[in-house]
């Protein structure tokens, strides 16, 4: 063994670690939007609910295995088995620390590819982008709803045995991916070489000994799975409010419902957020090119005002129209 490992030293490694990540998604924008259809938008409004849907009925329902494949090719890169042989000089004790690593994140990403529920509310930084126009039609129907985005999630979860929304900044690029990964895949492996290392007596009979380092790569594998996304969707500027569907232990965190949608039907759930005198934190709504702006402005204007909305502005696209 190269060098003695502290449990105290590694912990407080993984928790810098984890708020490094988590300032990723701090600086937030004053305004997301979340683009939808007419029918989508009166949901909204009539109930003051915002739904989540299950990821594998999202439009590119592959991008979990997109971040799955990221991290098994940085775990599978050189540099990986280098970093052990730098840090343990025991042959056999080095071969024991990469076969659990293995072992481990593979169980970790195949159990979150093919069990894991979770819901997600898309955003974009821009409300009037021509790309999620198309996806209503030529005739008009499409509406980007400005929520204020401090009142979009919290920033971590506080009760783990029921999750709350979180919202997350959708990560593109590939450098920063992989950059990411490779720091957690060096702790995992410092805290694997830890585990090999002889146990305190103090500590033996503790279940969470071995297992609390683990836990934390669990959180960022979660994390990653949800955030990291293909760079051909970086014009999109997304964020995400995602709702886990399983608290600690276990245990249903939300209840699924069930919607008709263009694909058949789909699973979804409504978030709890935080609503000001039973309003959602709307401050404005863009609608996409249409033929009758002049009918499509006054029909806004008469919803809002008859929902409790009429301080929400109303704003038209400036994507030209075409029919």
């Amino acid at each position: 063994m190269s060098k003695s490992l502290n449990a105290s030293q590694l912990q407080s490694r993984a928790q810098k670690l984890q708020a490094q990540w988590v300032g990723l998604h701090s600086a937030r924008p004053r305004i997301l939007y979340h683009y939808t259809d007419a029918a989508g938008l009166l949901g909204l409004l009539k109930t003051n609910r915002l739904w989540a849907t299950n990821r594998r009925f999202m439009n590119d329902p592959t991008e979990t295995e997109y971040a799955a494949n990221l991290i098994r090719a940085a775990l599978n890169d050189s540099r990986t088995a280098e970093y052990v042989a730098t840090k343990e000089r025991d042959k056999k004790r080095r071969q024991s620390v990469l076969d659990a690593i293995n072992g481990g994140i593979d169980y970790l990403l195949t159990a979150y590819v093919d069990q894991d529920e979770h819901y997600l509310a898309c955003f974009c930084e821009e409300g009037d982008l021509l790309s999620q126009w198309r996806g209503y039609g030529s005739i008009g129907g499409g509406y980007a709803v400005g929520f204020s985005a401090k009142q979009l999630g919290l920033v971590q979860h506080q009760t783990p045995e029921k999750p709350e929304p979180v919202l997350r900044r959708v990560i593109y690029d590939p450098k920063r991916q992989r950059h990411v990964t490779r720091l957690w895949l060096n702790f995992i492996i410092d805290w694997q070489r830890f585990c090999e290392q002889d146990k305190p007596a103090a500590l033996k009979g503790s279940i969470d000994y071995y297992d609390f380092g683990w836990n934390y790569l669990n959180w960022f594998v979660s994390q990653s799975l949800r955030c990291f996304k293909h760079p051909a969707y970086k014009e999109e500027q997304e964020w995400r409010v995602i709702q886990v569907g399983t608290g600690y232990g276990g245990t249903r965190a939300v209840d699924p419902n069930f919607r008709a949608a263009r694909r058949g039907i789909v699973e979804y759930v409504e978030l709890e957020l935080p609503l000001h005198q039973g309003k959602l934190p709307v401050k404005l709504i863009c609608y996409g090119p249409t033929l009758d702006p002049k009918v499509t402005d006054r029909s806004l204007s008469l919803l809002c005002r008859g929902k409790g909305y009429g301080n929400v502005k109303i704003k038209k696209s400036i994507v030209p129209f075409a029919g």
